[in-house]
């Protein structure tokens, strides 16, 4: 009855071990180590030692080795009992063996006991955890960035949400998801690798998101074939999630149109992901190098009458005086009810004003028409009440057009971009560079951008060393000259040339 029972428990060393062979997708090489490491743990604790084991596990038999390895040493010559045997001990197992020869004992396991099963078990289990891990591990972080599908196992008020695919688990902490949107266990969900990291031989952690704005960008790869192409490429992304996303597209084939392609016919493609996104508004921009054009585009649905660019990074935004009320009262309204009835209102809480700015990159200030025309009044007393239509040189008719595009003072007209000023009077560029120069004369600054016979090269090297008039480069000593600009003396000096003739033509 002992033996029986004893059988029983050693098989089921053997059947533990195959059943996880079977339940596990793991290598089979990495599970042959394994179980011969998790023996030796076993055995390490059995016979206080390990030095000299092997085990060998045959997966296809199902059958498990066990040796130790002696050394035969005459008899009260032993000095390590773990790894040396009397000589004759070991002539009971073979008579014709001496002292100095290696002697191998065949350990069988079936005899360890129900104790040793169990420690078997877990030290299995240990080491396929770790292994299990590490393949998670591995197979996800080179992932980051991927949408995958998972189904919400777990709403956790702590960890968020938790999701699953077969058996690995996925976190969507409360700032990567979607306000708007009602989490509960079974909903399939798509969602975005954010990241994966994993601390101190812990469980990795994989961070999944669905507010982040390349959740948007992928699902656009996936729904346009022209971005996954590279055909179409997304420049930017801004996105108040669950509630608006502006996207700008650019087309590398000016004979396909990046918005069109992106909304697709009878806008199936951008319903497929307005859809996901459980009907997040979504405005799809086409791109523009110029920042005056593209922070236009930005505003949509609002339509600036202008967009002037003060500075880098910074630019004027004119809205009709009706569209600029509108925004006020949509903002009037969302705070209706509230306790505190004083208002004040701030562009920055209306989203799509926010967007524009985050999109466009630009610090935006925002006026209506009215009181843009009231800074530039106060514009004009400040530059001595000097209108365009004041300043000798210019004609009446180049003086209308560039009244029209809303430029009524001289000194506007130094400091609005070439590509602007083209863009809205419809002149050409050389009769606007006249115009300038006319201005120039008055004010007695000569803007280095105006300077015809100079190349561009040389202009755009000395603006970048933050030179903006002639009079700058003109009173700066040689030394300070090639410092600030790193030109050779020989450039230095064509420019100089260049200048002054620009400069003493101009006092004449």
């Amino acid at each position: 009855m002992m033996k029986e029972a004893r059988k029983t428990e050693t098989g089921g060393i053997v059947d533990a071990v195959i059943q996880l062979l079977e339940s596990k997708n793991i290598d089979r090489q990495d599970f042959q180590e394994v179980v011969q490491e998790a023996f030796i743990s076993v055995l390490k604790k059995r016979f206080d030692s390990e030095e000299n084991f092997s085990v060998t596990f045959n997966m296809d038999k199902g059958d498990i080795e066990i040796y130790r390895e002696w050394t035969v040493v005459a008899d009260g010559e032993v000095e390590n009992e773990h790894l040396e045997m009397e000589l004759t001990r070991a002539q009971t197992h073979d008579p014709d063996i001496e002292a100095g020869d290696d002697f191998v004992e065949i350990i069988d396991y079936r005899t360890f006991g129900r104790r040793a099963i169990l420690n078997l078990k877990q030290a299995l289990m240990h080491k396929i955890r770790e292994i299990e891990k590490n393949a998670v591990y591995e197979e996800y972080k080179d992932r980051v960035g991927e949408i995958i599908h998972a189904d919400v196992h777990q709403v956790d008020r702590n960890r968020g949400v938790i999701l699953n695919i077969d058996r690995v688990e996925f976190r969507m902490p409360s700032s990567e998801q979607v306000k708007s949107e009602k989490y509960h266990r079974g909903l399939p969900l798509r969602v975005l690798i954010k990241d994966v990291r994993r601390e101190n031989n812990r469980d990795p952690e994989i961070i999944v998101s669905r507010s982040d704005p390349n959740f948007v960008r992928r699902l656009f790869e996936v729904e346009v074939p022209e971005i996954a192409d590279g055909i179409i490429h997304i420049r930017k992304i801004a996105r108040v999630p669950g509630r608006r996303t502006k996207i700008a597209v650019e087309s590398s084939d000016s004979r396909i149109d990046p918005v069109g392609s992106c909304v697709g016919m009878k806008g199936v493609r951008i319903q497929a992901i307005v859809k996901e996104l459980i009907n997040e508004k979504i405005d799809i921009i086409d791109f523009a190098s110029d920042p005056s054009t593209f922070i236009k585009k930005a505003m949509s649905p609002n339509k600036p009458l202008v967009v002037r660019i003060l500075e880098p990074g910074r630019a004027l935004v004119v809205l009709s005086d009706e569209e600029y009320e509108k925004m006020v009262e949509r903002q009037m309204k969302r705070l209706e009810g509230q306790p505190d009835a004083s208002f004040t209102f701030n562009p920055m809480d209306d989203m799509v004003y926010r967007l524009a700015c985050e999109i466009s990159g630009f610090q935006l200030e925002l006026v209506n028409e009215t009181q843009h025309l009231a800074m530039q009044l106060h514009e004009q007393e400040i530059e001595e009440d000097l209108k365009i239509t004041e300043v000798v040189g210019i004609a009446d008719e180049v003086a209308g057009r560039l009244i029209d595009a809303g430029i009524y003072l001289a000194e506007r007209l130094l400091d609005e971009p070439m590509d602007n000023l083209v863009s809205r009077t419809g002149l050409p560029e050389e009769v606007l560079r006249q115009a300038r120069r006319s201005v120039s004369t008055y004010f007695q600054d000569f803007k280095i951008m105006d300077v015809v016979d100079l190349p561009k090269a040389y202009k755009d090297v000395l603006v970048q060393a933050g030179y903006t008039y002639v009079e700058d480069f003109l009173t700066e000593s040689s030394a300070q000259a090639r410092e600030r600009t790193g030109l050779e003396q020989e450039d230095l000096d064509l420019i100089m040339q260049v200048l002054g003739d620009f400069d003493s033509q101009g006092q004449e």
